[in-house]
């Protein structure tokens, strides 16, 4: 009898871990419509190649390499727009070559100096260390801030912004 329930225990065991193995294999209509919209916005926006894997829940797992961090957060602000999509992964990995941080810093400089949309940028300092930019001051809005952040991650060679700006009242 310890047998037969052994057998039949092996058997119920053996028959759960096929058809888990075939649930996680299965695409659900839903998730490829998904992967398929995720996949001709970030193609089409983002020329990089990038792996894109959708699970039944609406999780969109992205990974790859871009050149400059604009590349990165522009996957992430597209593929939030895509209906059904509820949570994002984004392991998109910045690869910029070393640029000394000097250099990144005139060119931040002479960005914001340049850019109608940024207003006052002479109450905003710049500090570059090892490609991550830090900004501290005050600006108007929250618009000109994330302004800020955008232009500047687009630079060849930063890694990462921090914005410590306050609002000005």
């Amino acid at each position: 009898m310890k047998t037969i329930h052994s057998y039949l225990d092996a058997a119920f065991i053996a028959a759960l871990l096929l058809f888990s193995m075939a649930q996680s294999l299965h695409a659900t209509p839903e998730r490829m419509q998904i992967k398929q919209k995720v996949e001709k916005i970030v193609n089409l926006y983002c020329p990089q190649d990038l792996s894109i894997k959708v699970t039944d829940d609406g999780l969109v797992q992205i990974k790859g390499t871009v050149p400059v961090l604009y590349d990165r957060l522009r996957a992430f602000d597209i593929i939030s727009k895509v209906q059904r999509v509820r949570k994002i992964e984004n392991e998109i990995v910045v690869q910029t070559p070393v640029i000394p941080d000097k250099i990144i810093e005139a060119g931040i400089v002479e960005k914001l100096g340049i850019n109608q949309a940024i207003s006052d940028p002479g109450r905003i300092d710049v500090t570059v260390n090892n490609g991550v930019v830090t900004l501290e001051g005050v600006t108007r809005t929250l618009w000109t801030e994330d302004q800020m952040v955008e232009e500047l991650s687009g630079i060849l060679g930063v890694q990462k912004v921090i914005s410590n700006l306050k609002l000005s009242i």
